[in-house]
This record gives structure tokens, sequence and C-alpha cells, in this order.
């Protein structure tokens, strides 16, 4: 909005927003991702230990979604006197970012081949990621309000037909308007047990029953290994 009170002051006023929600889903209702491989080599035109085939949603859809709010207001005052055009400003930005990721939350197997699935054998790799926090099955890993206010003001003026200069001074303060989440890693909060996958002849050999747990604050993925 733009306002002139007399020749020599004027002001505008500024206001904008962007709202972006960008979020995955996929038709039907919860379903796990599985893999087939074929461990033997049996399989005509399948490289031997590689996959074979694959069932269910997209491990990385659910639970996929990314926010970025932003809404500006910006005030400028003027004043023109000959020479110089005098502008005196504040403007004020507020964001609100989030990105939640959880992939594998509808949980995710892998087996072995074709005849352990038919057979029900337990899968050489199971993982599963969940929310920790009650009633909230999705979670975001960042989840940011931010404000900015700045302050400023400038000349501009004119020399002559052919130079023009302008210089002005500016400050701005960030806010945190929403205490961001503590690294888990500096807060001895995580604990994470990790044991390589090994292959032989195609087969997956792991100690059996072998836990692994990724703990947070808010959330836990787990995994089970199979001998």
């Amino acid at each position: 909005m733009n306002s002139n009170f007399n020749s020599r002051i004027s002001n505008q006023l500024l206001l904008a927003y962007t709202h972006i929600d960008d979020k995955r889903n996929s038709p039907g209702g919860i379903f796990p991702t599985i893999e087939i491989f074929d461990a033997d080599g049996t399989v005509a035109g399948v490289t031997k230990g590689r996959n074979y085939m694959s069932a269910g949603t997209d491990p990385f859809t659910r639970n996929n979604e990314v926010v970025n709010n932003i809404a500006d207001l910006t005030d400028n005052f003027t004043y023109f006197a000959g020479k110089h055009t005098l502008t005196a400003g504040a403007t004020y930005e507020y964001q609100k970012v989030g990105n939640a990721f959880m992939a594998g939350s509808e949980s995710y197997y892998i087996y072995n081949d074709l005849n352990d699935f038919i057979n029900d054998a337990p899968p050489a790799y199971f993982s599963y990621t969940y929310s920790l926090i009650p009633g909230q099955p999705k979670v975001f890993s960042a989840n940011l309000q931010l404000g900015q206010l700045g302050a400023y003001i400038q000349d501009e003026f004119n020399v002559n037909s052919n130079f023009k200069l302008t210089y002005g001074l500016r400050g701005d303060v960030p806010t945190y308007l929403k205490q961001p989440l503590a690294n888990a890693a500096n807060g001895q909060k995580r604990t994470f047990f990790y044991h390589p996958v090994l292959v032989s002849g195609g087969k997956f050999l792991m100690k059996k029953d072998l836990f692994c747990v990724a703990e947070r604050e808010y959330l836990q993925v787990k995994y089970h290994l199979y001998s």
C-alpha cells in the first residue's frame, strides 16, 4: 500500500505471505515394503544375491512432509529533500519450518529368497520407524518457528545527473519463537548399536536375533537381523 501525504513525504506498507506444505501420500492403507532376493542365483537374468522382486508401498512416502511458511511485514517511510531521498523503515519476518521424514514407518522386510517368503520363514532383515510421542504418529525432526526484526535508514544522494550515491545502515535481530530440539548426540540421549550385514553365498549371516535400537527423544527406529 502506497501513501503520499504531500510532495515531500510518502509511506509504503508491504505484506507478503508464502505457504508451502508438501506432503507425500500413497493410495490405500498402511502396507509394508517387502524385498525378496535371489540368494541362490536360481532366477534367470537376476544377479546372485541381488534383489529379485519388490512389493508393497514406497518406504519413504508415509510420514514425509515439508513445511515452509513465511510471513513478512515491511514499512518504509520516505522524505524527499532536494538532492537527498531519506528512507527509514522496519521489517519483521516470521518463518515456520518443518521436516518430517520417517523412512520405513510402514515397516520394511527383506527375505533371502521367494521360498522363505512363501513358507513364512523369518526375514533376513526387518525395520520399523515409529513415534515415541503418544497420540502423534508423525513427528517433525525439524520443527522451528523463527522471527527476525530489522530496522534500517538510508540516503539516496543525487550528486549530479551522472552520479547517484546510496548509503545506509541496517540492523537485524533473529529470535527463536520455539525452542529447537536438542542435539541428542551431544546430550547423551542417543544409543545406537550397529552390526554390518555380511553376505556369504548370497545368504545374510548375522548373529542370532541381533537387536539394534536408534533412540531419540521423539523417534525410534528398530532393526531386527536374523541368522
